[in-house]
């Protein structure tokens, strides 16, 4: 099997990064916006969104008023202009929205999970990775930002300040421009 480039975001970034870890032999090329692998649990912060996001209240407002995709994916696009609601149609009922309570319940569900890969990161040393950096994300501050900078090696940097957590939505020109550029 030949290489690939793989493409990594929030909870698809931290399963994405498992799979690079336990296959870096296949891996080209890393485009990171958003993932962590380490814990969170000791984090007040993500500790008090997953608790609240997973428990009775969010779950119920989540199920019954679609509460995460209209206040939580809205407050996480920096330029309101850019949010379209028909991107997320596809958690219309309330049976498509169980993930909305339940990827948020992991990132202290997930610790010991999250906590092996970190303890394996060194394993990313060697591929090619860009990192994108969004300023403006309530989930991936620039203090996680810094944490990845700091700890990746063989990393070109993208720093984007007036960009939330979806650069492939928020900033399609730049985002596209960084694939065509790992691709080649």
């Amino acid at each position: 099997m030949d290489k690939f480039i793989l493409v990594v975001n929030d909870w698809g970034g931290s399963i994405g990064l498992s799979y690079t870890i336990n296959n870096p032999d296949k891996i080209k090329h890393l485009l990171i916006t958003n993932p962590w692998i380490w814990l969170a649990k000791d984090g007040q912060y993500y500790s008090i969104f997953s608790g609240f996001v997973s428990g009775l209240i969010g779950r119920f407002l989540i199920k019954n008023f679609y509460f995460f995709g209209k206040v939580i994916i809205k407050k996480s696009i920096a330029d309101k202009k850019n949010f379209n609601p028909t991107i997320y149609k596809h958690l219309e009922t309330k049976k498509d929205r169980k993930g909305c309570w339940t990827f948020p319940k992991q990132i202290i569900a997930s610790s010991g999970w999250l906590d092996s890969l970190w303890q394996r990161r060194k394993k990313l040393s060697d591929i090619p990775k860009t990192l994108i950096c969004v300023i403006k994300d309530i989930a991936f501050r620039e203090k996680e930002f810094n944490v990845w900078n700091t700890e990746l090696t063989n990393k070109t940097i993208i720093k984007l300040d007036n960009v939330g957590h979806y650069p492939h939505e928020e900033a399609i020109e730049v985002f596209i421009e960084e694939l065509k550029k790992v691709c080649t």
